[in-house]
């Protein structure tokens, strides 16, 4: 049996998912091993399939989260979607993700106002709000830079040249996958020592 399809690779949610298995999986340490394992193995097929799930699943119980868990769970799975959609190469599906999430959502970080002048005008149009001290960045200012990037790939792709592309886990070995996993367990298994 191929590791691909192995029970042990950790991108497979649970068969039945509630909402304590839900909220492991989307807290310290459960979402670090979950996207760092995919990340690791090139497993974004099985991350996107992963992630439409969860994004479901936040909907349906969104009576039983509080107004700020649902908002968070929704911009980390938005954010590591755009990461799996751009891993993925599809293009024009991140580019019309991250432009709907633009006009319709409103997730923030927060940023301490008299830093701002270090990130220049390219900043203005993702200021949501603010409150003196600190100022209120939609979320997806972190990942603007990504976005022209990937503009870019789908120009060039569009107008008959080769962009560059991600490399896919089928190049990678069994015991690669394997070794790659490990070695996130291995970190997480080191991080959880200084966390409690």
């Amino acid at each position: 049996m191929a590791v691909r399809d192995h029970q042990l690779i950790p991108h497979r949610l649970p068969e039945k998912l509630d909402a304590e298995k839900y909220r492991r999986l989307l807290s310290y340490p459960g979402w670090n091993y979950f996207t760092q394992s995919i990340k690791a193995t090139r497993a974004f097929e099985n991350g996107l399939d992963a992630c439409l799930v969860l994004l479901r699943y936040t909907e349906d119980i969104r009576e039983d989260l509080s107004v700020k868990e649902y908002q968070r769970n929704l911009q980390t799975l938005y954010t590591f979607l755009l990461i799996v959609l751009d891993h993925l190469d599809r293009w024009d599906d991140y580019l019309s993700l991250w432009e709907n999430l633009r006009k319709n959502t409103s997730f923030s970080a927060t940023y301490a106002k008299e830093g701002l002048q270090l990130h220049g005008n390219r900043i203005q149009p993702f200021i949501i709000g603010e409150d003196g001290e600190y100022v209120l960045v939609h979320f997806l200012y972190g990942m603007s830079d990504r976005k022209e990037l990937i503009g870019r790939k789908q120009a060039l792709q569009r107008s008959g040249k080769k962009a560059r592309k991600h490399t896919r886990q089928e190049e990678l070995s069994n015991k690669q996958i394997e070794q790659r996993l490990q070695k996130v367990k291995d970190r997480l298994a080191w991080a959880s020592k200084f966390s409690r």
